[in-house]
């Protein structure tokens, strides 16, 4: 599971808003079809899976009772070669999420006053891997200025092509918050840190995959992978 759903006094929501919330990331209607697909597979399946700690699923028990929700540990992240120099990459940040009209806005404002550079379509996960690489980090936006959560898979997919991520307009405390630079852009003085973070993309790469392997160890000392479950279900399916 990687879609925010929950179950908040006795009431749908679906990314931190009740559901058919009308907003410009995901149409209301997808958000009904998509939570009916699910409940019309509710009966074939055992549990939810999460990387992590996100999504948080709070109070998915008492929307699909019998359920479980396990979590699944962070993976291993092996580095790969940096660049032959990082001044000769062509953008200073890169995204690749579906453009928002909020994140139009914060990509129009960081456009005019450095290089970032974005696709225009959806990407394969090997085009957007080669994407990221162009730039000395990668951009985690919100979809919109109450979005909660840093985008957990952006973060891991940044690191594993060699690049730390830094997020504008978050203030996310979960466990990938560890490695992922938060800029608080309301307060002054956040242009001028950003511009310092890009001109020493290897060392912040290095440390925040540093940060991810400590973060990842400690989480899977307190939630090992759910050994238990898969016999269970292998038995189960015999």
């Amino acid at each position: 599971m990687t879609v925010h759903l929950d179950f908040v006094n006795d009431e749908i929501h679906i990314h931190g808003t009740p559901l058919q919330n009308d907003n410009d990331y995901m149409h209301p209607a997808t958000q009904a079809a998509r939570i009916k697909c699910l409940m019309d597979c509710a009966c074939y399946i055992r549990a939810f899976l999460v990387l992590g700690d996100l999504p948080e699923l709070r109070n998915i028990a008492h929307m699909m009772p019998g359920l479980a929700l396990r979590s699944l540990p962070f993976p291993r992240i092996t580095p790969p070669s940096g660049p032959a120099s990082w001044a000769a990459l062509p953008a200073d940040l890169v995204f690749t999420g579906v453009v928002t009209g909020y994140r139009a806005e914060l990509l129009g404002k960081l456009q005019r006053m450095l290089t970032v550079h974005y696709p225009s379509a959806f990407l394969s996960r090997k085009a957007r891997d080669q994407f990221s690489k162009t730039g000395r980090l990668v951009l985690n936006l919100p979809q919109r200025p109450d979005w909660r959560w840093l985008s957990l898979m952006r973060i891991i997919a940044a690191l594993r092509c060699g690049r730390a991520t830094v997020s504008l307009g978050t203030n996310d405390a979960s466990q990938i918050a560890a490695c992922c630079l938060q800029l608080d852009i309301t307060q002054p003085g956040w242009e001028l840190r950003l511009r310092d973070l890009i001109s020493q993309p290897g060392e912040i790469f290095r440390k925040m995959l540093a940060q991810y392997h400590a973060m990842a160890e400690a989480f899977a000392a307190t939630h090992p992978f759910p050994v238990d479950f898969f016999e269970y279900w292998a038995i189960t399916e015999l």
